[in-house]
């Protein structure tokens, strides 16, 4: 039997006391994962679920993923994974569309998103587990092999997403086939879960395969480098799975130190083609040899791989193991080896079809059975394949799929727009960027940080573009269609300097990755004409979503500013109004968790722009930076006890770190306001100047052309210092320094002080 939630049966009965899955300090064994899935399967069929009823999970990285999406299978029940920054059209679609009975939604989803939603809503949190009845146990539902398990939303032309209906057998022969042939995998594995599970490259090539072979998955609830790196070196991971700016991300990270990798012996690469200069600098810096592989939503994720000590850099690899390729010219007829074509993929991986889209389903397969993929490829003599471009529209932005199709309809529905055309630009970190070309409508006006907004506020994080020029019409086709090929794209570095003016007036977060005059990336995080206070769920989301996206891509250098005269105007005490004391705990440690420590942790220098009022949790995100400057009339104050509350992400001790503790408890205690002098003379403030905008600019890009290394190393030391002291400072800048000797900025400046002597020698590190 191929049943999915039977497998996991198994393997708990075969490997009872192995540890199944780990998130931070917890563990669950296999044994104890089964009876968790039994009771969930209790919970959900005491509310209704049926086999074959659809039941969404809208959760991140967390224990309670794996046991709701094995409790949904054991009743019979079909999974629809969702991730969770989708916004309410999107949700309203996916509940709709499927025709779900339930929806399970992490705590951290607003609700006013869920709402939305057309069917029950359950929210999951940390107690959910404990929670679940002890009795009775749901009887297992046995599934046959062709019977739906995941339903996978993807997109195609009409840019609506539709379900891709993926079986038991396609699922569980893929996992297989990885356990057995491509990864080798045994009972003492380790994966690295931090692959989104709601994303099938996570589901299939990380959790189905796991519990297949009995392994161990160490799930992280987001990317973040130096975190994956900790937790290869605490849990001893053996298999990485990740996308390539994951790997990217790796790269750059100066402690990435190969004895805290030991034990890696296989990594793997798909949602995006890896650059070849990735996979060599991963290669030496780590001593992994990276494996590409090929896959889609409805091939059940893997389709090609490059099998172990076969790897061809730049290849997809070969079919996997009962599976076919071939490529077809525009009359579908196959061509020859080393002529591009569009790929098509035959077998046991491949989807049942498109949820309730019959049309679409017999648009995708020939009357051969062969799905085509829309992917434009060719095949060498030795038997590898090699995608050279898409025939569809996609954008894949950091292995993240986003289709032109859904974002124009989004800019469709703004009063000023007349025609849009969204398109993929080449980006250095994520691989591509969404762009968008845009008419507007005759007598009306909008700016490019406008639309922006208003896309970004209805689609997920990664989804709105990040760069939109205004033509006067689209160039069209004599049929009237739109011609992407023929849109001109402005300059870059133009584009994205333009979007670095200062007379923004919309609201929330937004970030620009612009370019310094020596080709250095800077990131400008800008916070525009925010609501009250930084407690707003939206403007929270939000900058939380920009700093993952620095995260998981690091620049040079990151300048956060105002756009407006005020980063925090107070405390909006309505927002305290009926907690509890955890939820107060909770609110506290989710704005710690997703700002505060992401923006210490960035391995590269941060510089915080003030000027007008910065207050409450604005000052704490500020003394989170490295280098504060403001302007004069800029004040600060972390203002809590006005209000009975202290600030509690860690303002007074990065205060106390600046002035001293006596001047950090005046401050907090008296709730007054200071001015940028007063702040700069305590040392808490670096620099006051009268333009600090430009100030701060030049500042920023002057730090990202500089040693970026050797920036990265000086923030580590410092963060050492302030979690163990001087003593765990110490043990950490050997080190550090040490792998500082073998950097090209070193090298290089070596180099120049020998050629030109003593007081002549000019560099600047890379």
């Amino acid at each position: 039997m191929n049943d999915l939630a039977e497998t996991l049966t198994r393997t708990a009965a075969e490997h009872p006391d192995r540890p199944a899955l780990r998130s931070g300090e917890n563990t669950i064994r296999y044994t104890e994962l089964d009876d968790l899935t039994a009771r969930a399967a209790a919970l959900m069929a005491s509310m209704g679920v049926e086999p074959g009823d659809r039941v969404g999970l809208m959760l991140p990285n967390v224990l309670e993923f794996p046991v709701l999406f094995y409790g949904a299978l054991r009743l019979g029940a079909v999974v629809v994974p969702m991730n969770p920054l989708l916004k309410s059209r999107e949700i309203a679609h996916y509940t709709t569309d499927s025709r779900m009975k339930l929806l399970w939604a992490h705590a951290s989803v607003p609700e006013q998103e869920t709402a939305a939603a057309s069917c029950r809503v359950e929210q999951v949190d940390h107690a959910l587990l404990a929670a679940l009845p002890g009795h009775p146990r749901a009887q297992a539902v046995s599934r046959s092999g062709s019977d739906t398990a995941v339903i996978v939303y993807t997109s195609g032309t009409t840019g609506a997403p539709k379900g891709a209906e993926l079986t038991h057998d396609n699922l569980h022969g893929n996992a297989r086939i990885l356990v057995d042939d491509l990864l080798a995998l045994t009972p003492r594995d380790v994966i690295m879960g931090v692959l989104p599970l709601f994303h099938i490259f996570g589901l299939s090539c990380v959790l189905t395969t796991a519990v297949t072979a009995g392994a161990l998955v160490t799930l992280l609830p987001r990317f973040e480098p130096a975190a994956v790196l900790d937790t290869i070196a605490r849990d001893e991971v053996t298999v990485f799975a990740g996308v390539p700016t994951m790997y990217t991300a790796l790269t750059r990270m100066p402690e990435a130190d190969p004895a805290r990798t030991a034990t890696l012996r296989t990594c793997i690469s798909g949602g995006a083609s890896l650059p070849t200069d990735v996979l060599r600098s991963f290669e030496k810096r780590f001593g992994n040899t990276i494996f590409e592989g090929y896959g889609l939503s409805e091939t059940s994720s893997v389709a090609g791989f490059n099998l172990l000590g076969s790897a061809r850099p730049g290849s997809i690899g070969t079919p996997i193991r009962g599976v076919e390729f071939r490529i077809v010219d525009e009359q579908r007829c196959p061509v020859a080896h080393g002529t591009v074509g569009e790929l098509c993929v035959r077998g046991h991986n491949v989807m049942k079809g498109y949820w309730n889209r019959p049309d679409a389903t017999a648009e995708a397969f020939d009357s051969d059975d062969w799905f085509h993929t829309g992917d434009l490829a060719h095949r060498d003599d030795d038997g590898y394949y090699y995608i050279v471009d898409r025939k569809k529209d996609l954008i894949i932005r950091g292995g993240f799929n986003v289709y032109p199709r859904e974002i124009e309809e989004v800019l469709y529905e703004h009063p000023a727009v007349h025609e849009a055309a969204v398109l993929a630009l080449p980006h250095p970190t994520h691989g591509e960027e969404v762009g968008a070309a845009v008419a507007l409508r005759p007598g009306h006006n909008a700016s490019a940080d406008e639309l922006r907004d208003y896309v970004k506020a209805r689609v997920a994080p990664y989804k709105y573009p990040r760069h939109i020029w205004f033509l006067d019409a689209l160039p069209k086709s004599a049929s009237g269609k739109v011609l992407k090929r023929s849109i001109t794209v402005p300059d870059p570095r133009h584009e994205k300097g333009a979007a670095m003016s200062d007379s923004s007036t919309s609201t929330g977060s937004r970030l620009s990755r612009i370019e310094t005059e020596s080709g250095a990336e800077l990131a400008v995080l800008t916070i525009d004409n925010p609501p009250l206070n930084l407690f707003d769920k939206a403007l929270l989301e939000s900058i939380a979503a920009d700093l993952a996206d620095l995260a998981a891509a690091p620049p040079r250098a990151v300048l956060l500013r105002a756009a407006g005269k005020v980063v925090s105007g107070g405390v909006d005490v309505r927002v305290f109004d009926g907690l509890s004391a955890e939820q107060g705990i909770g609110l506290w440690r989710d704005l710690f968790e997703r700002i505060i420590h992401p923006l210490e942790s960035l391995p590269c220098p941060v510089i915080f722009a003030a000027h007008g009022l910065t207050l409450t949790a604005a000052f704490e995100i500020a003394l989170a930076c490295d280098i504060i400057l403001a302007a004069p009339n800029a004040k600060f104050g972390l203002v809590e006890t006005v209000v009975g509350l202290t600030p509690s992400m860690g303002g007074p001790q990065r205060l106390a770190e600046r002035a001293g503790s006596g001047r950090a408890r005046e401050l907090v205690m008296t709730a007054d306001l200071y001015d940028a002098k007063t702040l700069a003379d305590w040392g808490v403030v670096n620099a006051v100047h009268d333009d600090v905008q430009t100030a701060a600019r030049e500042l920023a890009a002057r730090l990202a052309d500089g040693p970026t290394r050797a920036h990265a190393a000086t923030k580590q030391i410092v963060t050492a210092w302030r979690s163990g002291g001087v003593a765990h400072a110490d043990s950490v800048t050997p080190q550090v320094s040490g792998e500082l000797f073998i950097t090209e900025d070193l090298q290089g400046a070596v180099a120049s002080f020998l050629e030109a002597g003593p007081g002549k020698a000019n560099y600047t590190g890379r």
